[in-house]
């Protein structure tokens, strides 16, 4: 579900593979926050009851305002709509930035020996062995995942779980966050990304083909 959610975000700089025979991307060196949040997407949900008239004409009411809904659960519609909502609440922005303040993401400076794991049509996966160390952290390896031509980086060896997944775009890394703001009518679920910037820039696009 992670994978697949990831896939679906479109940045107005991206990599794009035009090949599926690729070299994965090997990240080197230090990436330092750079006290940038940026909105990927906000998604508003919203669940109504089909019980009595008054419902019905929500639920409609709400599809004639861009959502779309589908029936979750006995009489219950769960209407969502995208792209809606452009600006990032303080609060969101400033859990954010709590959880990246200072923080900097260090691999080897040579770079890894990537091995593929997972070769497989949906995405494929390469893991790579050397000491990672993100704030006080530190990690075995990292897996480098290339989803439909973009490339992810997870942190953690194999086994290791570490709940640490950034997206590479060019000369930097964004680190995936989700946040749930709730109201009376329903919640919205907010996605953002840190950014990380190379310090020096140690690798450009023409590395990522064949």
């Amino acid at each position: 579900m992670f994978v697949g959610l990831l896939v679906g975000f479109l940045f107005s700089s991206q990599i794009v593979l035009a090949e599926m025979s690729v070299t994965p991307f090997i990240p080197k060196g230090e990436y330092q926050f750079t006290d940038q949040i940026e909105l990927l997407t906000a998604i508003e949900y919203v669940n109504v009851s089909s019980l009595n008239e008054a419902g019905r004409a929500r639920i409609e009411q709400l599809k004639s305002r861009g959502y779309s809904c589908r029936k979750a659960q006995n009489r219950w519609f769960q209407c969502r709509r995208a792209g809606h909502v452009t600006a990032l609440p303080t609060q969101v922005r400033a859990n954010a930035m709590a959880l990246n303040q200072n923080m900097r993401l260090i691999f080897s400076a040579a770079g890894g020996v990537p091995e593929l794991e997972t070769n497989g049509d949906i995405y494929k996966d390469w893991s790579t062995t050397e000491t990672v160390t993100f704030g006080t952290r530190i990690f075995s390896g990292y897996i480098t995942r290339l989803v439909h031509g973009r490339f992810q980086i997870v942190i953690g060896g194999m086994g290791e779980a570490a709940d640490l997944t950034f997206l590479v775009n060019e000369h930097s890394l964004l680190r995936f966050y989700e946040q749930t703001v709730h109201s009376k009518d329903g919640w919205i679920r907010y996605s953002t990304a840190a950014v990380y910037q190379s310090w020096p820039v140690n690798y450009n696009l023409s590395s990522l083909y064949m």
